[in-house]
């Protein structure tokens, strides 16, 4: 697709309709959303990302329908061979002259200091074409992670992913249980808290039927070993256990910080009852949190 088909495709699919309020937040969004597609069907065309997954907020967005928008594309390398011969910058060259070709202004850049490699996409000129800035110069940024060494006993599918023109392609991804774990894991275990993961682990509460894949999130648990305050035993003894740790996490979400950096994440049609909800967010995941689990144990006795 080339950038002059992307810009009029954007216009048409996502102007400003009759009986419709767009705010500029959503437009913003909106096209980030459209680029990560983008850049998703660019690199799960090569053969040198046959063997990466596509995992969290943004996988659960694009491939799951997950109810709010996300920033940034997260990856891993599941299994040793893969990330011994993994290239990136290689990868990331190959991804630039193609998007230039097609007229895109983008530059990349590495950020990669630990275990977690990050790089950045930046678009120029299009927040300006499209009428969303009116500096030429600002930039939308794209932040890719891979994490090089993933907790092990991940579990895959595919996702079939349609672009604005009507292009399909598919993704190796992480399937709902693992993606679980990992979100379950990151309330028990990050230092400071990401509230996306709040609304991440209710949506799935309500939405998803299977328990969450426990052998990944002992994985997890233990690469965390900066935190003995929670050991893996504790939180896989059973159901009880981990829905007695989350039940104290929910308690203590502090429900300002929530609304506060969530609702740049929510259409602007679906504010209102975003915010009535967030009034009430520790109950509401207190108790989805007792629903869900209890619905296990009576799945498994």
């Amino acid at each position: 697709m080339s950038y002059a088909v992307f810009l009029e495709l954007f216009r048409q699919i996502y102007g400003p309709k009759k009986g419709t309020v767009v705010t500029s937040d959503d437009t913003f969004n909106l096209l980030r959303e459209e680029l990560q597609k983008l850049i998703l069907k660019e690199l799960y065309e090569m053969e040198e990302f046959r063997d990466i997954y596509f995992m969290g907020g943004t996988n659960l967005r694009i491939s799951y329908g997950l109810e709010r928008f996300s920033e940034d594309l997260d990856f891993a390398i599941d299994s040793k061979e893969a990330g011994a011969s993994f290239d990136m910058e290689k990868i990331l060259g190959s991804l630039a002259r193609i998007l230039k070709k097609r007229w895109f202004q983008i530059a990349t850049k590495s950020a990669t200091k630990t275990n977690v490699k990050k790089w950045f996409v930046s678009f120029w000129s299009i927040l300006s074409d499209l009428g969303i800035s009116p500096m030429k110069d600002e930039t939308i940024k794209i932040k890719l992670e891979i994490d090089a060494h993933a907790p092990d006993f991940a579990a895959h599918t595919v996702s079939d992913v349609r672009l604005m023109n009507g292009e399909n392609f598919f993704m190796k991804i992480h399937d709902l249980p693992t993606t679980f774990a990992g979100k379950t894991g990151a309330i028990l275990l990050r230092e400071y808290p990401k509230w996306r993961d709040y609304f991440d682990i209710l949506w799935y509460f309500r939405t998803v039927n299977e328990p969450l894949n426990f052998s990944y999130l002992g994985s997890v648990i233990e690469q965390y070993n900066a935190f003995p305050g929670i050991e893996k035993r504790e939180v896989l003894g059973d159901y009880a256990n981990l829905m007695g740790l989350l039940d104290t996490v929910f308690k203590n979400l502090k429900k300002e910080e929530y609304i506060r950096d969530m609702q740049r994440f929510i259409l602007s049609k679906n504010k209102d009852i975003f915010l009535k909800e967030a009034e009430n967010i520790n109950a509401i995941l207190c108790q989805r949190n007792i629903q869900y689990f209890a619905k296990l144990w009576l799945l498994s006795s």
